[in-house]
């Protein structure tokens, strides 16, 4: 079972290394550093959704007509920070590096984008396909049981133990037990009333 470290923010040194990344123009009046700055689904992606992984299809199995799903091919439907953001998803799993400045360079720099995805990929495999992320006694977080989920969700126990298994829905634990953030339930039950 992979554990996964707290969450990383986008602060002021995690941009200057994505600018650096994406070789953004700072001088461009396009350019606006507040609009990132604790981007809250940052170093958190859901792999599953096209917003966050170009490789997936839009909700209800389309193919993006705007990237066809090729790396690199602008999407007006795709986060433009997905590789950046996955390194750091990756480095949360252990991979690259314990500190994200070795994790960036490996990641980034020595690693080419599929690698970083296939390494990922097999890191949620391992095991129960469970990714845990470790919740701190003074973390102000509401968490659900699985059986709250699914009552939340007007679903199934098994589609939401299902969901975690798959690498879907990520949960996490508090005293050896397994609960999810209802914010990821939120989503979950939001995309599952879109593809009705």
């Amino acid at each position: 079972m992979a554990k996964l470290l707290p969450i990383v923010i986008l602060d002021e040194e995690i941009l200057k290394e994505i600018v650096r990344y994406y070789r953004i123009n700072t001088k461009s009046e396009d350019w606006n550093p507040k609009e990132f700055i604790e981007l809250e689904c940052f170093s958190n992606p859901s792999l599953e959704l096209h917003e966050c992984n170009y490789r997936s299809k839009l909700l209800g199995g389309h193919d993006c007509k705007f990237c066809s799903h090729k790396f690199g091919k602008p999407c007006s439907m795709s986060c433009h920070l997905q590789t950046f953001c996955l390194a750091i998803y990756a480095q949360r799993m252990g991979i690259g590096g314990k500190e994200i400045e070795e994790a960036i360079e490996n990641n980034l720099y020595k690693m080419k984008p599929e690698e970083l995805y296939d390494a990922v990929i097999k890191k949620l495999a391992i095991g129960d396909s469970n990714v845990v992320e470790v919740i701190e006694e003074n973390d102000d977080v509401e968490l659900f049981t699985i059986s709250e989920a699914a009552k939340f969700c007007n679903c199934s126990y098994s589609n939401i133990y299902n969901s975690i298994k798959a690498g879907v829905l990520p949960n996490v634990e508090k005293d050896s037990r397994k609960f999810l953030k209802k914010k990821d339930i939120e989503v979950f039950k939001k995309n599952r009333n879109e593809e009705k």
